[in-house]
Order: structure tokens, then sequence, then C-alpha cells
């Protein structure tokens, strides 16, 4: 099965559903799942509220301050680096959201294909430079373990990358 992954880039305007399960990070409106590992007042206002209003049927997170959002899911996360012979008790994490979705799609959801939707990298405000390099990586690290299955848009700066 199919799970697409949903960020905050570009690249997201150009998802259309179809009937594979999704996964948004954050504030993404309109997917089946959520993720979210930053802390609810890293947000301003009117994207905590739009985060604590989703419709989801899971809403994972590792945080205990986002226990009272619909389909608190708490999940237990480990650094990519760390115990990599022990991958089938936690979910793997780097520095952002989408790579915990990713983790969770192939964990939890079972995926045998992982798609990346608005996780770009080309212009992020926080990722770049080195933070950058390290989630290429960390990506390129974590679609190995899970046997390439995980799928960089073309328009993203992972793509040909991982």
């Amino acid at each position: 099965m199919t799970v697409h992954v949903i960020g905050l880039g570009d690249t997201a305007k150009q998802f259309r559903p179809d009937g594979n399960p999704t996964i948004g990070v954050n504030d993404v409106k309109g997917c089946d799942y959520q993720v979210c590992v930053d802390r609810p007042q890293v947000f301003k206002l009117r994207r905590y509220t739009d985060i604590c209003n989703l419709d989801v049927k899971a809403f994972y997170t590792h945080l205990e301050e986002w226990k009272d959002v619909k389909g608190y899911t708490p999940i237990n996360l480990k650094n990519i680096h760390a115990h990599n012979d022990r991958w089938s008790e936690f979910i793997p994490s780097s520095n952002n959201s989408p790579f915990v979705a990713c983790g969770i799609a192939w964990f939890m959801l079972n995926a045998s294909s992982i798609k990346l939707w608005g996780v770009d990298f080309n212009d992020h405000p926080n990722i770049k430079d080195e933070m950058r390099e390290q989630a290429v990586k960390d990506y390129g690290l974590l679609n190995k373990k899970l046997g390439g299955i995980i799928q960089a848009h073309p328009d993203s700066y992972l793509h040909g990358k991982i």
C-alpha cells in the first residue's frame, strides 16, 4: 500500500488524492493521519488552533502537551542513528516532522511505498544549509533501511539524493 506524506512545501499543491492513506504534518489539512513533533508553543495561535481542530484518525506525537487533541496517539521516537538494530521498537526521528511521518507510514501503517509531497527543503525557513544536508543523509539512511520505498517529488531538493 502507498502512503502519501504531505508537508508544507510547494509540491503539496500538486497532490491529488488517490484513495491511499495520507499523513499530514503540523497543520496540513485534509489528511487521514497527522504528525506533530513540535511543542504547541512553537505555533502562532491560528496554526495552533488549526492543529487542535483537525479531524483525523490518529494524531501522532511524542509530546504529552498535545494529549487533548482528537486522535492523540503517543509514539516512541529515537534518533535514526540510535539503536539501528531495534527498529521494531520505535519510530525513527530526524530534524523534521515529515521524516517521522515516513517512519509512521512504515511502522504503523505498513506502507510498501511512501510518496512525499510538500517535503521539498527547497526554501524551508529552518531546514537549510547543514540542517538540510543532515536531513538528506537521514532520509537516505531511512530509505535504505526501508528497502528504497520512499519517493521524493521530482521538484524537491530531496529528489535524486535519497
